[in-house]
């Protein structure tokens, strides 16, 4: 429907040139009843192909392209670019254009943030730094400790070690603490005993614990542990289909997921957890671990499946809507849609 249709209202402004003038009650929204939405009379399922459109839809089961918006609203779509299920070639360009970088995983939790600096260090020199081999962080996601990086120059690796910087408009770069903070982790899933994690060493000195991949104590630099593409890079991981906890551990008997460890803390600790047997490439078979790619084809996938309004009331409804937009209509006396406001 027209957007002119809408019901009017007079707006009074006080900028002391125009003291009223009529507009486009813009305000006024209605929505489907919950009891129509779940009505299974009311709708069918449907699965959208490769490439259609929601005008497609609209013309092939109303005859008409103008029903467009009413499918949408139906399944609560409001942002069609990224709600309504992407074409294979689209998923491409997207992929090919925004997607393109590299993942590096490290053990630390620290306050990275957007066009932060990762800089690898020169091991040759103490405190010293390769300037010709630098990423700007894209995004960083503390939860699977996952640094996006888009724009490179040079190749950092695994086992490389780097340094973060932040620019500042007073101050220029200065660098990013954080590395090589001891963490005080549990050393098993369900553990009450915090165990104090010093450094990479093996073994113990009867008071502190130590983990096998983590920084030294006192570390003013990080180590990128895994290297993978943003689009390889894993987005969550599954057991028998159903997501899990990266910091779930492994049953040892059975290979299943158990419990969780704490999530605040550095991940070299926890060695037992999903997330640290992925990092250094031990994750179990039992668990699959689901990509930035795959979960992209996955959850759109899902949105392939909506419900469409059957062909025999969706006039009715449009009418109802048409009712509730343009006119005075009393709240409740329309069958499948409610003035909202």
């Amino acid at each position: 429907m027209s957007f002119n249709d809408i019901r009017k209202i007079k707006y009074t402004f006080s900028n002391g040139k125009v003291s009223e003038m009529e507009m486009s009650d813009i305000f006024r929204r209605v929505a489907f009843t919950e009891e129509s939405r779940n009505n299974s009379s009311n709708f069918e399922f449907y699965v959208v192909s490769d490439g259609e459109t929601p005008e497609d839809v609209s013309q092939r089961l109303y005859g008409t392209t103008s029903m467009w918006w009413l499918i949408l609203m139906f399944n609560n779509i409001v942002d069609v670019t990224n709600q309504w299920p992407r074409s294979v070639s689209n998923i491409t360009k997207l992929s090919e254009n925004f997607l393109i970088g590299n993942s590096y995983f490290i053990l630390e939790s620290l306050l990275i943030q957007d066009d932060d600096v990762i800089v690898k260090r020169d091991t040759t020199q103490l405190g010293s730094i390769d300037i010709n081999t630098f990423g700007i962080v894209d995004s960083y996601d503390s939860f699977l400790h996952k640094i996006d990086i888009k724009q490179s120059k040079g190749t950092m690796n695994g086992g490389d070690e780097f340094y973060v910087f932040r620019g500042n408009a007073d101050t220029g770069y200065t660098t990013v603490g954080g590395f090589g903070a001891t963490a005080c982790a549990p050393q098993y899933s369900g553990s009450t005993y915090c165990s104090q994690i010093l450094g990479p060493t093996t073994g113990s000195d009867g008071i502190n614990a130590y983990g096998l991949h983590c920084a030294t104590a006192g570390a003013t630099f990080g180590i990128i542990k895994k290297k993978t593409t943003i689009l390889d890079g894993v987005s969550k991981f599954e057991y028998e289909n159903n997501e899990i906890s990266p910091y779930s551990g492994i049953d040892s008997i059975n290979n299943e997921p158990t419990g969780s460890f704490y999530t605040t803390e550095n991940l070299c600790g926890m060695t037992s957890s999903i997330l640290y047997k992925y990092i250094i490439d031990n994750t179990p078979s039992s668990i699959n671990s689901i990509s930035v790619s795959d979960n992209i084809h996955i959850e759109n996938d899902k949105n392939r499946t909506i419900k469409i309004l059957s062909p025999n009331i969706i006039y009715l409804v449009a009418e109802e809507i048409d009712s509730l937009l343009t006119a005075d209509v009393a709240p409740g006396t329309t069958r499948f849609v409610q003035l909202l406001g």
